[in-house]
């Protein structure tokens, strides 16, 4: 190795980051275990990763086994860390461990710790998790909390310090086991998300931030609803391997539980029953997701509805997981209006007459906001979704034309914001961008039943039913981009994005899927920023200021 100019030789054990080390480790300790599994048949348990080895079986054979490791293990480079090692019995005598070293560490009451989880009862499998909470997370959150960039402190909050620090836990100690640390480690969480927000969460606001962001929430996971799905899914992966370290059958007698407590997060239909072996944490997980999403819907007002609806629609949620570069990247204020208002978050103290228009009420979630007529905002919000789409057309080389004139003869309407010749099968493409808002008076009844009713029902009865049949008869397509103010889009665009995205792709010589997750979280974030901009612009202390 080389440090500056000096050379550091590498002489005894594996190179360090050297991606063959582990390999050529385990080619070593391979010559150990199979010497203990000859001269030990007996053990019931003889298996190891990498440098961690589990021995279970009677004292004398334990013992046995230790002296080879201990005694054999130098001439291959392998040496024991007394410290390390522990001795566990569940006899609650320490008699059995008069043969063994005093270094070791001896365990007799049955709680121990094995590959970074907790076995035992369930004051120790609580206590070991509570430690190590207590020992790094509050440092980690109040550096989150202190950043000095929301969005920034809530995708690491969310990617690097929420659902994720306890997956390992909950996947391999019963839930039941460690429900009082997951619940402690959940409100930990949506206290720093409050905090990231400037605001508190009712119990509803609460209950979507929770969920997944398909389903409408922002993705902080609750460890304790998931917690049994999780150990479930992993019970049933691994079975088989641990049936084939074992030899023979393993039943969980906390199985049972484990049911109890997932089918009461489930609809009816989706129950597990002894019969049932689910390997997929995933797909339990959406289950839960779907069932409270169905239970929130069911307890909030017409006009929730209707938004939670409208924040379940597909690529609604690009903007949430956007990272903060370039026009993706939110101020802090814009951040949390946006938030606030995905969630249901009150922005205003309470509804007020519109400080820009002077003629309409402005709603405590600032929904008027996106229908507000004044100041131009509207237009904003339009131009800037059509240049994106623009920009996406040219970079595939489509020729786009943007707001061509005269395409219908004799008149100076304008039914293509972005014109696109040859399209397809030698016809021209006029496509027709809008935005709509489905919280609003005509669309919020309809929009909290119906996926997308706002920016279809606007793209048929407004647009198309006005150029589609004149589009045609001038031999071309014609399409209606309508977007919803919480991000979803109209029925037809799908087909137009995924030509979009592959012509790019190709053009680039890049991944379909980096293609795809630019263009929707461009769109998403242009979308919700400018919303954001148009509801902070009509705070009552802006125009008191100018």
């Amino acid at each position: 190795m080389f440090f500056g100019s000096n050379i550091i030789p590498s002489e005894a054990g594996v190179q360090q980051g050297d991606p063959l080390g582990p390999f050529l480790f385990c080619l070593v300790l391979q010559v150990l275990v199979n010497k203990v599994r000859t001269c030990v048949p007996n053990l019931s348990l003889n298996n190891w990763y990498m440098d961690d080895g589990s021995l279970f079986g009677k004292v004398e054979d334990v013992l046995k086994a230790w002296a080879i490791i201990r005694d054999e293990g130098p001439n291959l480079g392998l040496f024991v860390n007394l410290s390390k090692c522990e001795l566990i019995s569940s006899s609650q005598a320490d008699a059995c461990f008069e043969n063994f070293e005093p270094e070791l560490i001896r365990i007799w009451n049955g709680d121990m710790t094995i590959l970074g989880s907790a076995i035992g009862s369930k004051q120790h499998c609580e206590n070991w998790i509570s430690q190590k909470l207590d020992s790094k997370m509050p440092l980690l959150i109040n550096k989150l909390e202190n950043l000095g960039h929301s969005q920034s402190s809530f995708l690491l909050l969310l990617y690097c310090a929420s659902f994720c620090k306890m997956v390992w836990y909950i996947r391999t100690i019963p839930s039941f086991l460690i429900s009082q640390s997951c619940e402690r480690f959940d409100a930990l969480i949506m206290n720093c998300f409050e905090n990231l927000l400037g605001s508190g969460l009712s119990k509803q606001s609460y209950m979507q931030a929770s969920l997944g962001t398909k389903n409408g929430g922002v993705g902080l996971r609750s460890s304790k609803s998931h917690s049994a799905a999780a150990y479930i899914s992993s019970f049933f992966k691994s079975k088989p391997l641990v049936q084939t370290f074992l030899a023979k059958s393993v039943v969980n007698p906390h199985m049972h539980i484990l049911f109890e407590s997932f089918n009461s997060l489930v609809s009816a239909d989706d129950h597990l029953n002894s019969s049932s072996c689910p390997t997929s944490q995933k797909c339990l997980s959406n289950l839960i997701n779907t069932h409270s999403l169905n239970l929130l819907v069911e307890d909030v007002s017409i006009l929730d509805k209707a938004r939670l609806v409208s924040c379940s629609m597909p690529h609604a949620n690009a903007w949430i997981r956007a990272l903060p570069a370039f026009r993706n990247k939110f101020s802090c204020l814009e951040w949390s209006t946006c938030m606030k208002r995905w969630l249901g978050v009150p922005i205003f103290n309470q509804d007020h007459l519109c400080a820009a228009c002077q003629s309409q009420v402005m709603d405590t979630f600032g929904h008027h906001a996106c229908v507000c007529p004044v100041k131009g905002d509207r237009i904003k919000r339009h131009n800037i979704i059509r240049d994106i789409l623009f920009e996406f057309c040219s970079a595939a080389a489509w020729g786009p034309v943007k707001e061509k004139l005269f395409l219908f003869p004799g008149s100076s309407e304008r039914p293509a914001d972005i014109f696109i010749p040859n399209y397809s099968g030698g016809k021209n493409l006029f496509v027709d961008v809008a935005v709509t808002c489905p919280v609003q008076h005509k669309y919020v009844v309809d929009a909290a039943q119906t996926l997308g009713y706002s920016c279809n029902d606007y793209a048929d009865e407004v647009k198309s039913k006005n150029f589609e049949a004149r589009v045609h008869e001038e031999g071309a397509l014609y399409l209606p981009a309508v977007f919803e103010s919480f991000g979803g889009f109209s029925r037809d665009l799908p087909i137009f994005f995924s030509k979009l995205i592959n012509s790019v792709s190709l053009r680039y010589d890049d991944l379909r899927c980096i293609t795809s997750k630019h263009l929707y979280e461009s769109l998403s974030c242009a979308l919700m920023k400018s919303i954001a901009r148009s509801i902070t612009s009509r705070f009552p202390e802006y125009f008191r200021s100018v």
